[in-house]
């Protein structure tokens, strides 16, 4: 028994295909605002992961900052460095900060301190090289004269230990430019003198090698000390 006619069939049908009609131009319609309202936000979405991942970039290198900081801390207590001023953590930070700003390895500096003084902070050598990093007075007022942050005066000035690390790394920075950025040669010339060294390459004579060899044979053991070889 039909309970449809052929034409309720068809007027069924067509209702159908409009109600299917209507659906589907409402799913575009609704799909395409909801697309183009994406489009409109996408530079804000784009400027907001581009922050957050700066601001994450950002940790992470303060993060990996401290973390050296406290590397060469205990690198510093290990050494039993005396001072009464200052704590083997604000040695540690000079020594991290200024070898970041010059992208020297800190662990390189602490080999170089222990090579020129074995962290004694008052020692004068024969030659009259002050302090932590063995500095010549007239080295480091030079030095001094080329940063307006560092202002040294005085020769005891260089008794200060964050006095003298920041001017030595600054005189280590500054061979290395004169070298081209060789850190060999301005580790050799920290010991023989820019001069000096300059004219052995000129003239290729055999370059004085006990200085940086020591340098290098200290930097070994601070990097095992510190479980990086």
């Amino acid at each position: 028994m039909n309970f449809f006619k052929g034409s309720e069939v068809k007027f069924l049908f067509i209702i159908l295909l409009i109600f299917t009609f209507i659906s589907t131009v409402s799913a575009h319609f609704y799909v395409s605002n909801q697309v183009k309202r994406f489009d409109e936000n996408i530079p804000q979405l784009k400027n907001s992961y581009k922050t957050l991942s700066a601001n994450i970039n950002k940790t992470r290198k303060k993060i990996s900052f401290y973390s050296q900081v406290i590397d060469v801390q205990q690198l510093l207590d290990e050494f039993d460095i005396s001072t009464k001023n200052y704590s083997t953590y604000d040695l540690a930070y000079t020594i991290a900060k200024e070898s970041k700003q010059h992208q020297i390895d800190p662990y390189l500096i602490l080999a170089m301190i222990k090579t020129e003084s074995s962290f004694r902070i008052k020692v004068v050598s024969y030659k009259g090289a002050v302090g932590l990093m063995q500095l010549l007075p007239d080295t480091a007022y030079y030095i001094s004269d080329k940063r307006s942050d560092l202002n040294l005066n005085k020769r005891n000035e260089l008794f200060d230990p964050v006095a003298n690390i920041r001017v030595g790394i600054n005189y280590f920075a500054y061979l290395k430019d004169k070298f081209n950025g060789n850190e060999k040669y301005a580790i050799m010339a920290y010991n023989f003198g820019p001069t000096n060294l300059k004219k052995y390459l000129s003239r290729n004579y055999s370059l004085p090698s006990f200085y940086y060899n020591r340098v290098m044979a200290n930097y070994k053991n601070i990097l095992k000390m510190n479980n990086q070889v």
